[in-house]
């Protein structure tokens, strides 16, 4: 299947990519363990306190003992270069291993990273797969990327969808994209 997508769309699946807390926070939907001392928590704590490089050991530690949101934290870091050399391959790397285990946000953004070729060779097909696993766990943002890929290919019946259900949870880019498509 090739699928070209509008300026638009493009900049739409980009829109969680660097995980900014003005889009959405982590805390928002990931829960951080109750126990004091984890290295999860101590990866959050330094984290907060913007010492990324003690926040990016801590997650790895936590990481590789297969914590998920820990794994994705850490592919975060990578991507973003934040206590870390940036390399894009290992943030895939990471995200794959959090996606793998069911998180996401991590599914989501495994999505944007072979949507854009980003880290990984780009594959559309791979990029579907992993926005797919994110909507049908309800994440608004893959629900629209779905319905921008389903559009691009001229399945406008997938596409509405898949916009719709991420309308009915209020993102306005769905909202925008229904009235255009009924507009049609």
């Amino acid at each position: 299947m090739t699928i070209k997508l509008s300026g638009v769309g493009l900049l739409c699946v980009l829109l969680l990519l660097s995980c900014s807390t003005e889009t959405v926070k982590q805390s928002d939907v990931l829960e951080t363990p109750k126990a004091t001392e984890t290295p999860l928590k101590m990866g959050n704590d330094a984290y907060e306190k913007g010492d990324y490089g003690m926040a990016a050991e801590m997650y790895r530690k936590a990481a590789e003992q297969g914590q998920a949101e820990a794994q994705f934290k850490l592919g975060q870091m990578y991507n973003k270069g934040q206590g870390v050399t940036q390399n894009r391959q290992e943030a895939v790397n990471w995200f794959r291993k959090a996606a793998e285990q069911g998180l996401t946000l991590a599914q989501y953004n495994l999505g944007v990273m072979y949507h854009q070729g980003l880290g990984i060779t780009q594959d559309h097909q791979q990029a579907l797969n992993w926005f797919r696993k994110a909507a049908e766990q309800g994440f608004s943002l893959a629900q629209y990327n779905l319905g921008v890929m389903y559009e691009a290919t001229q399945n406008h019946q997938e596409a509405v969808k898949w916009y719709r259900k991420a309308a009915e949870q209020g993102l306005s880019l769905a909202q925008k994209a229904l009235k255009k498509l009924s507009a049609e």
